[in-house]
């Protein structure tokens, strides 16, 4: 959240450090997948098109997508699908 905080205050280089510093590498050294993933992956794939990389945002988007359909919750899945909407 707070990484969508900083791409919500135009602040794309704060935002990707962030999800990927505190976000994406503790949940890969955590072994955690599943909605903190993909949530993981979602948050780079913002920062990348807030910062206009559109290359690195097509790569996060699409590992978010594939995460977010992998999610077993549907509840959880459903609430990830409405947030992915809108990158």
């Amino acid at each position: 959240m707070v990484g969508v905080a900083r791409v919500l205050r135009a602040r794309p280089g704060r935002a990707g450090a962030l999800a990927r510093g505190r976000c994406l590498d503790h949940v890969e050294q955590a072994g955690i997948g599943d909605w903190d993933l993909a949530y993981a992956y979602e948050a780079l794939a913002r920062a990348s098109v807030t910062a206009g990389d559109t290359a690195a945002s097509t790569v996060w988007r699409a590992r978010a997508r594939e995460a977010g359909d992998a999610i077993a919750d549907p509840e959880d899945r459903e609430h990830f699908d409405e947030d992915f909407a809108t990158l």
